[in-house]
């Protein structure tokens, strides 16, 4: 499994009440309706022992929750936080993926329109996460 699919399983699961199933892949559809959450891979270092690759990965991922309200996208942003932000064991069900850690790195408010579109609110935040390939 993807570390990706594994975070989709995870975050469908725990963040249901906030988004249903408005969470996607790096752009959300037309017309989505709000609250909803983007998420990116920003960047991937991959581990290495003396001999070679560990099969280590350490991913920073961007996550974007865009509400009506900045109230709203900040109550999302904490529900995320409580999923994400210490968790280690095995993400996405059985065949998962071996997650060793994850932290909250930053956050900040998105307030552009390009970014934030429809006048919406936005906020980004940004996570660490250790695991195995």
């Amino acid at each position: 499994m993807l570390i990706e699919q594994a975070l989709m399983t995870k975050l469908g699961t725990d963040l249901v009440a906030q988004l249903s199933t408005r969470i996607y892949f790096v752009k959300a559809p037309q017309n989505v309706t709000a609250p909803y959450l983007t998420f990116q891979k920003v960047s991937a270092v991959r581990g290495h022992a003396h001999d070679g690759p560990d099969g280590s990965v350490e991913s920073r991922f961007q996550f974007n929750v865009f509400a009506a309200t900045y109230k709203e996208c900040k109550d999302t942003m904490e529900a995320l936080r409580a999923s994400l932000d210490g968790f280690t064991g095995v993400m996405g069900g059985a065949g998962g993926v071996t997650v060793g850690r994850c932290f909250y790195d930053m956050e900040t408010d998105l307030w552009e329109e390009e970014v934030a579109p429809g006048g919406l609110y936005g906020i980004a935040a940004d996570y660490l996460i250790l695991y195995l390939e």
